[in-house]
């Protein structure tokens, strides 16, 4: 079954609606309370830039990663999680850092080119997003960045293999985790998400303790995350459970194959707000 997500909207958290706000704090708590994943309503005027570039954005991870390896291989960068990464793997990605994009240290390598406004929305729109809606969840987090305060947040495209002969419909590409930053923001068009939920099993109908009888322990299962029309996917990370003590719950989720993945590979777009770096911490090259 499908995980059953609150769905929050972002234009009322803008204005700072009482009763939204309670929602999406609730949403984001540990279980049974929350899940720490809610689906975010972009549909309002102060969201939809961000749903009208995405498309754009989609076909632009299409054109980037069908490229030869060795094209991609200029835009590798050693020692950071920023430029291509993973070649030749079934999930391949390019990261793009927002300090970067913001300060026009760096620029997009030719194969981003045709969708260069898109991106530049969707990362300004994202981390517009991110930090709005860490300060109506945790006001008093001291690790959120701002301009001028570098940090490793930035958007990071994704593309998985469709080739069922390598990658089976329902396989694990990549393993059971939670994210380390503070929020993620995900679009995507298929269902590849799935979330950690414990599983109750139904009492025996003997209830007497013999065979098949007696209290049974919960279980962990797999829901999938569905996409949402007019949304994106948000969920808690490990630094902003860590900064509220445990008040926000960093969910445990995984990837797999959709059983009918697109023919070019399965997109998604995925915006990591991560805390700023300490004083005196070294920065990312």
């Amino acid at each position: 079954m499908p995980a059953t997500l609150e769905t929050i909207n972002y234009e009322a958290i803008l204005n700072k609606d009482a009763r939204e706000a309670s929602m999406l704090r609730e949403a984001c708590k540990p279980p049974p309370a929350g899940k720490g994943i809610f689906y975010l309503d972009l549909t309002g005027p102060s969201g939809k830039q961000i749903l009208l570039a995405l498309p754009k954005v989609d076909q632009g991870i299409l054109a980037y990663f069908g490229q030869p390896v060795e094209t991609k291989m200029n835009d590798y960068r050693e020692g950071v999680e920023r430029g291509f990464k993973h070649p030749g793997e079934v999930i391949e990605t390019f990261e793009i850092n927002y300090n970067e994009t913001v300060d026009a240290s760096r620029g997009l390598p030719p194969g981003l080119q045709g969708c260069k406004g898109e991106i530049a929305s969707v990362l300004a729109s994202g981390h517009l997003i991110a930090t709005t809606l860490l300060a109506a969840l945790h006001p008093s987090t001291t690790q959120a960045p701002g301009a001028g305060r570098p940090s490793d947040s930035g958007l990071k495209l994704y593309l998985q293999d469709a080739d069922a002969a390598r990658v089976p419909a329902q396989s694990v590409t990549a393993a059971p985790h939670t994210d380390m930053g503070l929020l993620t923001l995900l679009s995507y068009d298929v269902p590849y998400l799935e979330l950690a939920e414990t599983v109750k099993p139904p009492a025996s109908s003997t209830g007497n303790g013999g065979e098949g009888g007696g209290k049974k322990e919960a279980v962990m299962g797999w829901a999938p995350v569905e996409p949402k029309g007019g949304c994106v996917v948000v969920h808690v990370g490990d630094a902003l459970q860590a900064g509220s003590r445990g008040a926000l719950h960093s969910p445990l989720h995984r990837v797999v194959q959709p059983e009918s993945p697109p023919a070019g590979g399965v997109c998604m777009v995925v915006y990591f707000l991560r805390p700023e770096h300490q004083q005196g911490e070294p920065k990312a090259a």
